[in-house]
């Protein structure tokens, strides 16, 4: 059986306490009702995501979780990077 479901390992800006991990389960908690969310894991430094790729749109939840600040390692498009000289 081919396993359709997609595995998103997001780093965080900082190393989470316990306390910090624990309330961003709960703020993160109403979230794993989102339609194609399979299961979701907060640990110290990475946030855990699978999902139905098909069902589930990863750069909208990214933008989620910036709204309830939780601190999402940024990754830089050096495109889109502009330098004035």
């Amino acid at each position: 059986m081919k396993n359709t479901f997609k595995l998103e390992v997001m780093n965080t800006q900082l190393i989470l306490t316990k306390i910090e991990q624990d309330a961003f389960k709960v703020h993160l908690k109403h979230l794993l009702k989102s339609k194609g969310m399979i299961s979701m894991c907060v640990e110290a430094e990475n946030l855990y995501v699978e999902f139905n790729p098909k069902l589930f749109n990863l750069e909208s939840f990214k933008s989620d979780l910036k709204d309830i600040g939780f601190p999402l390692k940024q990754d830089i498009n050096l495109a889109a990077l502009h330098i004035a000289v």
